[in-house]
């Protein structure tokens, strides 16, 4: 779920990244031929002072919220959904149907779901650990069907057997992960920069812009936060400081607050509402 302080840490990051790109030295080079202090919330006055003071002259980029300015964009209704995190299951299965049927489970769980076999209409589901692997799953299945067939179905290893003219069917797949969205705001988010000249406040500026806009992050939407867009720029000097050139750049992101719950999957014998409906695994 996005939150102010994920985006907080998403812009600082940004900004991190496109100053001080990865390199195989290990040592940080900035792009802007200049070192720049990047922060959550504001500088300690005394650090900032000496690094504004000091000969080389340090920059600082402080990421903030503003106060006052969060939105209500709430226009969706609050049905569940489906969070797709794209990430495998890792155990699969297949079914093979010759002289008799055989289930064949393979692999490791990379996360918590669920299993079994259908037969006779009648789900022989068990839980799946993260870790398990196939001989595990097949124990745990066979264990909760052999009362119910004690000589129609065997096992070896991974495969379940059944006798002929006793239709089996093997299923599993990971917890899926739902979501609910329970309200949707736009908030404003200050890059302020705080610099000892000119030249280096415009150059600062410049690495900000172009980090953000470009940011492949930022301008993407996901399903709980929306792209990053450029709203104002307020100069703040006002020569009361010395060696002090600040400006302020505002930007606008919109994020929900979600609920979340892990469900398993559907595992029973498809029912066929019309041609077009099916509930159920098919």
């Amino acid at each position: 779920m996005s939150s102010v302080s994920e985006i907080e840490n998403i812009i600082c990051s940004t900004i991190n990244s496109y100053v001080y790109p990865d390199n195989s030295s290990g040592t940080l080079n900035s792009t802007i031929n200049e070192d720049i202090k990047i922060c959550r919330g504001w500088p300690q006055e005394v650090e900032l002072s000496k690094d504004l003071m000091s000969s080389s002259g340090i920059s600082w980029v402080a990421v903030n919220q503003q106060p006052g300015q969060t939105k209500n964009k709430t226009r969706y209704g609050r049905q569940w959904k489906i969070l797709d995190t794209n990430n495998s299951f890792g155990l699969s299965v297949n079914n093979i149907t010759d002289l008799s049927y055989k289930v064949e489970f393979s692999g490791t769980a990379l996360q918590n779901g669920l299993a079994g076999i259908v037969v006779a209409e009648k789900a022989y589901p068990v839980p799946v650990q993260l870790g398990q692997n196939s001989d595990t799953v097949t124990s745990n299945i066979y264990d909760l069907i052999k009362s119910d067939y004690p000589t129609q179905i065997s096992i070896d290893g991974s495969t379940i057997t059944s006798q002929q003219g006793v239709a089996i069917k093997g299923f599993c797949g990971e917890n899926r992960t739902m979501y609910q969205e329970i309200s949707r705001l736009e908030d404003i988010f200050c890059t302020s920069i705080f610099s000892p000249s000119i030249i280096l406040r415009d150059n600062v500026e410049n690495a900000v812009m172009e980090s953000l806009l470009s940011s492949e992050i930022l301008s993407n939407a996901t399903f709980d936060r929306g792209i990053i867009n450029f709203q104002d720029r307020k100069l703040c000097d006002n020569n009361l400081n010395a060696n002090l050139y600040r400006v302020d750049i505002m930007w606008s992101i919109e994020f929900s607050i979600i609920s979340t719950m892990s469900c398993p999957p559907l595992l029973w014998p498809s029912i066929d509402v019309n041609s077009l409906d099916i509930f159920g695994i098919t």
